[in-house]
């Protein structure tokens, strides 16, 4: 996953476990990868190409929900391919975490 903000708004951490401090009201967003899906496995580029995830990529999701459990995420909003829905899916069911409508 990325992390994404402005470097101006992270301080110092005086804990050993973190190198910064996100201000309050800090919106956090993570960029995850889909699972794995055939066409991944075969080494080609699949572009809007809607392919499944396969069993490996059912397994990434699982390994990326215990990966991002820590975080606490309010919500997930994945593109309209399948392979990302799928993944979210997985994420949102093993965690918790609603998949959320995008508005655009």
């Amino acid at each position: 996953p990325i992390l994404i903000m402005k470097i101006s708004e992270l301080r110092k951490s005086k804990s050993k476990k973190s190198l910064f401090v996100l201000p309050k009201k800090t919106a956090v967003i993570f960029l995850i990868p889909h699972g794995q899906t055939e066409l991944d496995k075969e080494g080609l580029m699949h572009g809007w190409i809607d392919a499944p995830i396969n069993e490996v990529g059912k397994q990434n999701a699982h390994d990326m929900a215990k990966a991002i459990e820590k975080y606490q995420l309010g919500g997930l909003i994945p593109s309209d391919m399948l392979r990302a829905r799928m993944t979210a899916k997985i994420i949102s069911d093993e965690l918790g975490i609603p998949i959320l409508e995008k508005n655009c």
